[in-house]
C-alpha cells in the first residue's frame, strides 16, 4: 500500500456474542476475535483488529498470499484510485 494510506473495512456479517456483559465479535475466516462493552464497539474493535494484522501482512509483502491461502477475495484502493486519503479493504469470503 502506499505510505500514509489510510485503512478503512468492511466486514460482511461478522459474529457477535454476548458472554455476560462484553462482547465478542469474530471474523472466523481469518481467525481474528474482538471484544467490548457493546456490540458495537466489540465490531468497531474488529475491525482494527483485521486492519493491523493485514497492515502487518503487507509490511512483508505477505498480504495478497496469506488471504489467498484463506479463500478470500480482496481489493485494496489506493488515494488516487478513491480521490482521498483514505484506502479501502473489503473482504469477501
Amino acid at each position: 500500500m502506499e505510505e500514509g494510506t489510510q485503512m478503512t473495512i468492511t466486514i460482511a456479517d461478522p459474529r457477535v456474542v454476548k458472554d455476560g456483559g462484553l462482547y465478542s465479535a469474530y471474523c472466523d475466516e481469518l481467525g481474528l476475535a474482538s471484544s467490548g462493552t457493546t456490540k458495537r464497539e466489540a465490531i468497531k474493535n474488529l475491525e482494527n483488529a483485521i486492519i493491523s494484522y493485514c497492515r502487518s501482512l503487507d509490511e512483508i509483502d505477505l498480504l495478497e498470499k496469506r488471504l489467498g491461502e484463506k479463500g478470500i477475495q480482496f481489493e485494496v484502493f489506493t488515494p488516487k484510485d478513491v480521490g482521498d486519503k483514505r484506502g479501502h479493504l473489503v473482504l469477501v469470503s
